[in-house]
């Protein structure tokens, strides 16, 4: 079995540290190998993919981060790799204005009220 990546942007801590937790129990419960990687910032996330891209099978981000909007973001990694997968969490996901593609497979409003069942799903599209 290959090793999975996902890489998670979002730039309020207590949220990202909840899906962290979520992640790795559910990782953990069902013996599945996925590294998670997270990013408070926009910027440094897509530094570290302009580096190890290779090995990343889907991004979660926020969509309003300060420095780098997340439809930036996700146009920004996509002209280094065209297949990449992306889903977006926002709290108006009005402003989004982007449609779901086979590379952008999903749009979530925060708050989550199932988080477990938000991250069950992010880890069946890898």
């Amino acid at each position: 079995m290959c090793r999975k990546r996902i890489l998670i942007v979002e730039d309020n801590r207590s949220i990202l540290k909840m899906m962290l937790t979520i992640f790795n129990l559910r990782i953990k419960s069902t013996c599945c190998d996925v590294e998670i990687v997270p990013f408070y910032s926009s910027l440094a996330c897509l530094d570290y993919f302009g580096v190890g891209y290779s090995g990343v099978d889907l991004v979660i981000s926020d969509f309003n981060i300060p420095g780098m909007n997340g439809s930036i973001l996700y146009k920004s990694m996509l002209l280094i790799d065209k297949d990449l997968r992306f889903v977006f969490l926002s709290g108006c996901v009005s402003d989004i204005d982007l449609e779901v593609s086979d590379n952008l497979v999903g749009i979530y409003e925060k708050p989550l009220y199932s988080a477990i069942k938000f991250v069950d799903s992010m880890l069946s599209l890898i």
